[in-house]
């Protein structure tokens, strides 16, 4: 049995209607893939600001710890000084380390990406329609 084929008519009002939902649709999806992107940039950043952010916490914790254990320990100078022997002049000999600042990346001028492109002769095709 052999396929009879069917052709389907279209009168310019339905053929205009139909290229409008095409077109739509496309901007639609377009917008996603750019948001998408853009989202996938977020992430990126994010992930890198964290590591950024432990080191930061793991210097800080060093330096806290650093500087715990170079202040004098008070109830050995007392027994000391009660003891009559003098302490002299105690210094602290560990050097703090200074942090990095933090960068903040900032998003040079905004350049059309191929996406930008085709969305906007996609916009003056549907506008160009009616």
């Amino acid at each position: 049995m052999a396929k009879d084929s069917v052709y389907i008519s279209f009168e310019d009002s339905d053929f205009i209607g139909v290229r409008k939902s095409l077109l739509g649709s496309t901007i639609s999806t377009i917008n996603l893939l750019k948001k998408y992107k853009e989202f996938k940039w977020l992430k990126t950043e994010e992930n890198k600001l964290k590591k950024e952010l432990r080191g930061e916490i793991k210097a800080c914790q060093e330096g806290i710890t650093n500087f715990i254990e170079s202040i004098p320990k008070v109830k050995e100078a007392l027994g000391k000084l009660k003891g009559g022997k003098s302490i002299g002049a105690i210094t602290a000999t560990t050097e703090a380390e200074i942090p990095k600042k933090i960068k903040v990346r900032v998003k040079a001028g905004k350049k059309k990406s191929k996406l930008d492109e085709e969305l906007e002769s996609i916009k003056e095709k549907l506008a160009s329609l009616g």
